[in-house]
């Protein structure tokens, strides 16, 4: 889990199927040292793990990546340029017990900056 590590909250609302984050990031995380140094760029994997960290503060227990539909890595986060981005979750309960599908939209100001589509699981329903 990366929420208060690698970023900090500073604002939510939540609804019944839709959520809105706002979100700083930390330009000083040691995964900026090493991907790049110097112009750091979030990796992609991190944004999914972003997403899933959110995802599990809107349902209020810990939630995995299940599976993704697509991922679409648009444009590059880079917390020197775009320290502020929005994570937009519009979900609805999955077929499975307890999985929701999400759409998922990452963006700074107007721009977007990687959209998805992922099923969500309790961790505790996640195989190993």
């Amino acid at each position: 889990m990366f929420y208060q590590d690698l970023f900090i909250i500073d604002s939510q609302k939540i609804e019944e199927g839709h959520a809105v984050f706002t979100i700083t990031l930390n330009p000083q995380h040691k995964i900026y040292k090493g991907h790049f140094p110097g112009d750091g760029i979030t990796p992609g994997v991190c944004i999914l793990q972003m997403a899933s960290d959110l995802f599990s503060i809107i349902q209020q227990q810990n939630f995995v990546i299940a599976s993704m539909k697509s991922v679409k890595f648009m444009q590059l986060i880079r917390p020197a340029v775009t320290p502020k981005v929005t994570f937009e979750f519009s979900y609805q309960p999955a077929e499975e017990e307890g999985h929701y599908e999400a759409k998922c939209t990452v963006s700074h100001e107007q721009e977007t900056m990687t959209k998805t589509t992922l099923t969500f699981c309790p961790e505790s329903q996640f195989p190993n």
